[in-house]
């Protein structure tokens, strides 16, 4: 579903690239004159790149403090960085074109 490239970590932060496809499912219904991925479908981005980080299944337990400052759009490329705060816990912030889009922090668990 979300394709991430240019993983790296430099000690403590997560880094990778995600494109975002027009023909996301996400996007359909969700304002068809002017599209922009939900908040759920970016929760998802980031729980399919904590299980790739991990190699195991993870999924969102709770999330805090998140906030959706700017959309983004069908075609956008996104820089994610992941902070680890604990096994589970992690601040995320996603750029657009080096502005920032979203931010805050989840706490994961092993998904069965």
């Amino acid at each position: 579903m979300f394709d991430y490239k240019d993983t790296s970590f430099d000690g403590s932060v997560w880094k990778a690239v995600c494109s975002i496809s027009a023909d996301l499912s996400y996007f359909k219904g969700h304002f068809p004159a002017k599209p922009i991925l939900p908040a759920i479908a970016q929760l998802k981005m980031l729980e399919g790149f904590v299980s790739q980080i991990r190699n195991s299944p993870h999924c969102i337990e709770s999330a805090a403090s998140i906030k959706f400052v700017q959309p983004i759009t069908p075609a956008d490329v996104i820089m994610m960085e992941l902070k680890f705060i604990s096994d589970f816990e992690t601040t995320f912030r996603l750029f657009c074109s080096g502005v920032l889009v979203s931010r805050g922090q989840l706490t994961f668990r092993l998904s069965a």
